[in-house]
């Protein structure tokens, strides 16, 4: 077993459709595929994985998911893709963050030129 064939479950195999849910039958599954190297992984083996980084994050989340079920694991699960959204959203080395859509004109005025409008000073005064 390697680190791709554990991310490829997660996200070809069960898909996010079950990654927030709770299920008996997903718990067995996950048991039964990932108990055993779980703890080869516990026990010192498979230590070459920790070296890169789909072997870290794989390890992290057959952490996560082997020591809790349903309603913790569909928490823990959630709270993972929230870390991850965050850290794509916020790291700009990254990914370039929230920078990667570009040319979108802004939808509103800038408030500085707002102020300077005369419609838009007759408006204010209207409120007052």
């Amino acid at each position: 077993m390697n680190p791709e064939f554990i991310l490829n479950f997660w996200l070809d195999e069960v898909g996010p459709e079950y990654w927030y849910s709770s299920d008996e039958s997903l718990d067995r599954l996950i048991e039964q595929k990932f108990k055993k190297t779980l703890e080869q992984i516990l026990a010192g083996g498979h230590s070459l994985w920790l070296t890169y980084p789909s072997g870290a994050l794989a390890y992290i989340i057959g952490k996560i998911a082997l020591g809790l079920r349903a309603d913790y694991l569909a928490i823990a699960t959630l709270l993972i893709s929230e870390i991850v959204i965050a850290v794509i959203k916020h790291e700009d080395w990254l990914s370039r963050g929230v920078k990667n859509v570009i040319g979108l004109k802004r939808p509103v005025p800038y408030e500085i030129d707002l102020q300077s409008k005369e419609w838009f000073i007759n408006l204010v005064a209207k409120f007052n």
